[in-house]
């Protein structure tokens, strides 16, 4: 396994350690034992990321980097942005449109690589595709790219999970195909609709616990809700994979 320059190590040991640092200035750490195994927990977490890099910069060339688009940023020299943002065609006479911000394109000898970085523990790996429309993002953004770089070709795209160095793939070519339209549609239908459901397997990782209710209650208050046909239409979205 190729591994990265003990140059390269240092720098970036230095750059997370002023980062770290920097989260921590005015206001020292409590619990000082604490706080350093969190340090360490951060500093073998980017170099198990620079390892990672390392062994795949053969196959790869980083190209470019938080590539937004519909948030207002022009194109410069180093950068595709583009201030307009995606506009998706439903097919029924609505279109839907869609700002954000690719984290990371690289370029391979068959084309285009998408990355978007993510923290924390990677979903189980069901199958899925859409994920019953839980799993947008990478499809908008390989729309998206199509627009960027117009002539080229996304051949990959993936959430890289650091924290754990898993990596959850997308096909490309599946967001430019039917059942996506399908999906955003049925999506929209419902939003139009009002139909805004809380859902309980995402608890875990919402921000907002203390709007809803505990986790438990939720679950209550779906399972007597059930036969409502709107909830019905929603908890239909999840047989799509």
């Amino acid at each position: 396994m190729v591994d990265a320059p003990h140059q390269e190590r240092q720098r970036l040991a230095e750059m997370a350690e002023e980062a770290l640092e920097g989260l921590v200035a005015g206001s020292p750490p409590r619990f000082t034992l604490l706080w350093q195994r969190e340090k360490h927990r951060f500093h073998e977490t980017v170099q198990g990321w620079l390892s990672r890099e390392a062994a795949s910069a053969a196959r790869s060339t980083p190209a470019h980097f938080e590539v937004s688009f519909g948030l207002g940023k022009e194109r410069d020299e180093e950068e595709p942005h583009d201030p307009e943002p995606l506009e998706i065609d439903l097919g029924d006479g609505r279109s839907l449109r869609v700002s954000g911000k690719i984290d990371r394109i690289d370029r391979r000898a068959d084309g285009l690589v998408l990355r978007d970085y993510k923290t924390g523990r990677a979903p189980k790996d069901d199958g899925g595709v859409f994920r019953g429309g839980k799993q947008l993002q990478i499809p908008f953004y390989v729309l998206a790219a199509a627009k960027l770089l117009p002539g080229e070709r996304v051949v990959d795209a993936f959430l890289d999970y650091v924290d754990g160095g898993r990596q959850v793939a997308f096909r490309p070519d599946l967001a430019h195909g039917p059942e996506f339209r399908d999906l955003l549609r049925r999506l929209v239908d419902l939003v139009a609709r009002g139909v805004f459901v809380q859902e309980p397997t995402a608890c875990d990782f919402c921000d907002f616990t203390a709007v809803c209710g505990p986790k438990a209650l939720l679950q209550r208050r779906q399972a007597i809700k059930v036969r409502d046909r709107a909830l019905q239409e929603f908890l239909r979205l999840r047989d799509v994979s």
